[in-house]
């Protein structure tokens, strides 16, 4: 294995072990269940065995620990929209329905059981080809283990109250660090795993002949009009569809927006051009773009129900993306812990300018970029972000442009604004072409799943739903 990789395989453990302790305080607990088993009046314990493989156990504790690293994992990256999915994060999850009769509970349960499986599974293979963990995956176990302590210090928990706040059932310290060594050693097999896979490129070349969808994308300007807004909104659609020359088309747009809202926030056509789009199959203009449109041609949707005209054109026709992408560093400040905006980007720049007083280098970032960002946004370490490219969706466009302008040069820097947060850039250089990139990631897709496949066949797993069914949620 790469020395990377183990890297990695560390670094992952304390963001794993970390996520749920990130959002124990504006979490209310869903322990309202009942603590015996859905199926009968029996009483589980902490100890109970829920899943096991010949020379791998996980017991209730562990099943319970990794269940709610789930639903608080999934609660804190929806917190704004958290009512949209109809979740009480203070009553039963075996009692609130998730879709179709299936409630919340099964929903994080059948979560759970898979990757319970993937962990028994690669653990077993890593097992069988010698595999073990090193000082730096231990190191890291213990960092993530010890990292409990120092949280319930500072919110004035226990460690045991921590651990009850956030897991709800029989978790300790030697419960997470039984759990976090089968945890390793399965994701050390498992980048080990992907390392091993290697391709031609014939092999990539015939595999974006046989999804050319995946690898295709194009470039458009819209726009929509409101009849609740503009009286002559179905006039001024087709007006802006009868133009096929996108500087004249941007040019409409913005001269509509100035006459007819000149009270909205400033004006910026960016937000109405789109580059690098993949096929989406459920917008008609997406399927008419890539089944056979031309560029200049523009396609008009009407949805008569809420009175809108959606005009696009179409700027480029489908091509595969040839550039290079880019690798660069950040540090990630979320504008929650300050006052305000202007105060997060004053305290970025400080940040930046430190670090410009310092060595200056790509080491002296990386390990700002340690202190200062949050594990689960420091999977590979020193704020490493690999291979972003033009479509990459969770970047802020502000970013991407930057990273992609002609002439940025190793060592270049710069601080941009997210949704709610501001980064601070550390630009390495370019990395694979976007389609190599695309098209290994697609061959690895499958090579895995063969590979998985079989060593599930391998090593079989035994469940006991009951005591999984038992869990207090």
């Amino acid at each position: 294995m790469k020395k990377t990789d183990i890297g990695r395989t560390a670094r992952r453990l304390v963001s794993l072990a970390l996520a749920a302790v990130f959002c124990v305080l504006p979490l209310a607990s869903c322990k309202k269940g009942d603590a015996g088993s859905d199926d009968d009046d029996k009483v589980y314990t902490a100890g109970d065995i829920a899943m096991s493989t010949e020379n791998f156990t996980i017991s209730r504790a562990e099943v319970s620990y990794i269940f709610y690293q789930n639903y608080n994992e999934f609660v804190n990256n929806n917190s704004e929209t958290v009512n949209m999915y109809n979740i009480d994060t203070n009553s039963s999850l075996k009692t609130q329905e998730y879709h179709d009769g299936i409630t919340w509970f099964r929903y994080f349960a059948d979560a759970t059981v898979d990757y319970m499986k993937f962990v028994l599974v690669f653990c077993e293979a890593a097992r069988a080809d010698g595999l073990t963990l090193d000082s730096d995956d231990k190191e890291a176990i213990n960092k993530a283990v010890s990292s409990y302590g120092e949280y319930a210090e500072r919110y004035g928990y226990t460690v045991e109250g921590l651990f009850e706040k956030t897991f709800n059932a029989d978790v300790n310290e030697q419960v997470l660090r039984e759990y976090l060594e089968k945890d390793a050693l399965a994701h050390k097999y498992y980048y080990d795993l992907l390392s091993s896979y290697e391709y031609s490129d014939s092999e990539m070349e015939a595999f974006v002949e046989e999804n050319p969808y995946r690898f295709k994308s194009i470039d458009y300007i819209y726009y929509t009009f409101d009849e609740d807004n503009d009286e002559g909104a179905k006039e001024s659609a087709a007006q802006l569809a009868a133009i096929n020359d996108a500087e004249q088309f941007k040019a409409y747009i913005e001269n509509y927006a100035e006459n007819e809202h000149p009270g909205d926030e400033v004006f910026s056509i960016d937000k109405y051009t789109v580059k690098y789009a993949a096929r989406n199959e459920y917008s008609d203009f997406s399927k008419w773009a890539f089944d056979g449109a031309h560029a200049g041609e523009t396609y008009t949707v009407t949805n008569d129900v809420d009175g809108t005209y959606s005009v696009y054109l179409l700027v480029s026709e489908p091509s595969i993306q040839e550039y290079r992408t880019r690798d660069f560093r950040f540090i990630k400040e979320y504008v929650s812990g300050h006052p305000s905006y202007q105060k997060t980007l004053e305290y970025v720049n400080g940040l930046l300018d430190t670090w410009k007083e310092g060595e200056a280098t790509e080491d002296s970032f990386a390990a700002l970029a340690d202190t200062y960002n949050k594990a689960a946004d420091n999977e590979l370490g020193g704020g490493l972000y690999m291979n972003a490219s033009k479509s990459d969706t969770t970047l802020p466009e502000e970013l991407k442009q930057w990273l992609f302008e002609d002439g940025r040069a190793a060592g270049d820097t710069t601080v941009v604004k997210g949704d709610a947060y501001y980064m601070a850039v550390y630009y390495i250089g370019e990395d694979e072409v976007q389609w190599k990139l695309l098209a290994k990631q697609g061959l690895n897709e499958k090579h895995y799943q063969e590979d998985y496949e079989k060593l599930s066949e391998k090593y079989a797993v035994t469940t006991d739903d009951a005591v999984i069914n038992s869990l207090d949620a």
